[in-house]
């Protein structure tokens, strides 16, 4: 497990920090999610749960979640249940699948889900992606206005 490097402010009180640490795959998830250009949380506490990522300034959580274990039926059930609890507290939830980090292309294909569901479901538009032709280029596919 990697050392989880800092301790960030929480002024609204809506979660805290964990003392859990981050794996390989949570390492490398949070290399990709610096390619937002946004402050990242890792190993957040939220009422009895702990969130792999939280995106603070936009009240969204990202799962990661490896097949193994995620796919099971009451894996399911349990995600389901924990993905109301954060919805109630006013958070987006989006669940991204570990094989896609160690495929080619993954990595790509994580940041667009990401930055599809926070403008979809939120309005959110990250200015640092918007700049890039890839991701100027979702936007656009979106409807955002250049």
């Amino acid at each position: 497990m990697l050392p989880v490097k800092s301790i960030e402010s929480n002024p609204s009180g809506s979660w805290s920090k964990s003392s859990q640490r981050t794996n390989k795959s949570e390492g490398r998830m949070l290399k990709v999610l610096r390619k937002l250009g946004v402050r990242i949380v890792s190993q957040v506490q939220i009422g009895p749960y702990s969130v792999d990522f939280l995106l603070p300034d936009y009240r969204v959580l990202i799962e990661l979640d490896g097949p193994q274990f995620h796919s099971l039926p009451d894996a399911n059930r349990r995600d389901r249940g924990q993905d109301a609890e954060f919805q109630r507290r006013g958070f987006l939830v989006i669940h991204v699948w570990t094989t896609d980090l160690y495929k080619g292309g993954g990595e790509t294909k994580i940041l667009k889900h990401i930055v599809t569901r926070m403008f979809r479901e939120r309005g959110i538009v990250l200015p640092i992606l918007k700049k890039s032709k890839t991701y100027s280029r979702l936007y656009r596919d979106l409807g955002v206005p250049d």
